[in-house]
């Protein structure tokens, strides 16, 4: 992941937030949060399956803030617009960071 912007929860600063864009259609990791202050990471942005009804989460994000009142994570993106993120459920935990990254796309064949 390209990290463009980092966010603190400021009510817990063991709430991270990692954002960034990778400049193409759609990235499969833009937004990344951590609830242990960066020990495990749990992956935000969700391409494929997506269950019926969703979105798939933020993509091409540049900057990401977190609101301190209502703690929730705002996320700016280009050409796909502003997301609002609720913060983490209680008890929520990531995978690590070698595991929570999304699979390698395929690479292309050589001929």
């Amino acid at each position: 992941m390209r990290v463009r912007s980092v966010a603190l929860d400021p009510k817990d600063p063991s709430v991270i937030y990692a954002a960034g864009s990778r400049d193409i259609y759609a990235s499969h990791a833009t937004v990344c949060r951590s609830t242990d202050g960066g020990q495990t990471w749990r992956n935000l942005t969700v391409t494929a399956p997506l269950r019926p009804g969703t979105t798939g989460g933020p993509h091409e994000v540049n900057a990401i803030r977190v609101h301190p009142v209502t703690r929730e994570a705002w996320a700016a993106g280009q050409c796909f617009g502003i997301w609002r993120i609720a913060p983490p459920a209680p008890g929520e935990r990531g995978l690590p960071a070698d595991r929570a990254s999304a699979p390698r796309a395929p690479g292309v064949p050589r001929g």
